[in-house]
């Protein structure tokens, strides 16, 4: 009688773990966040270029049994050049997608109705910390971005320093040598 009892509440114990597990990855995280943050140029030589910005998500991350969590929602830039920047419309990229936990990012442009590539949002497991690499356009379609003097957007950071541990920590796979 004994085994029985045990046997059941292994059987209610294994289905509340399966529907727990299951509720877990159904339903997705809500992120609505407000980051203000700064956009700097990478190298020493670019010190004092950096500027004010703000980054906008909204949106909900749904979760994967792989690892690969997806981020379908909004994202907009604020700063003094980067209003112009046609991000204000809904985009979806997979964070973990061979980038730690980041994952590209592109959007339509209002202009060309071309895609463009915008670059590489990183975010922090707890979503409080973020860094783009944000490209820059070269030509019509085409975009670049170097560890060497590429455009970083870290937040949350109020100055070029903070910024930098931030990119540092989030980016870390793209260079041997931490970013300066």
């Amino acid at each position: 009688m004994q085994r029985r009892s045990m046997g059941n509440i292994y059987i209610l114990g294994s289905c509340i773990l399966l529907v727990s597990i299951l509720v877990f990855y159904k339903y997705p995280i809500e992120l609505n966040k407000s980051y203000k943050g700064i956009q700097f140029k990478l190298g020493t030589e670019n010190a004092g270029m950096e500027e004010r910005v703000t980054v906008e998500l909204s949106g909900e991350v749904r979760r994967t049994v792989f690892g690969k969590n997806i981020f379908n929602g909004k994202i907009e830039l604020h700063g003094d050049a980067m209003d112009q920047v046609g991000l204000k419309e809904q985009v979806e990229f997979s964070l973990g997608n061979g980038y730690g936990n980041g994952g590209s990012i592109s959007y339509i442009d209002d202009v060309t109705d071309k895609v463009l590539y915008f670059g590489t949002m990183y975010i922090s497991d707890d979503y409080i910390s973020i860094a783009i690499e944000r490209n820059e356009q070269i030509e019509a379609g085409s975009s670049v971005w170097t560890s060497e003097n590429g455009i970083v957007i870290s937040a949350p950071a109020s100055n070029r320093e903070e910024g930098l541990e931030i990119a540092n920590e989030l980016m870390k796979h793209e260079s041997i040598e931490p970013f300066q």
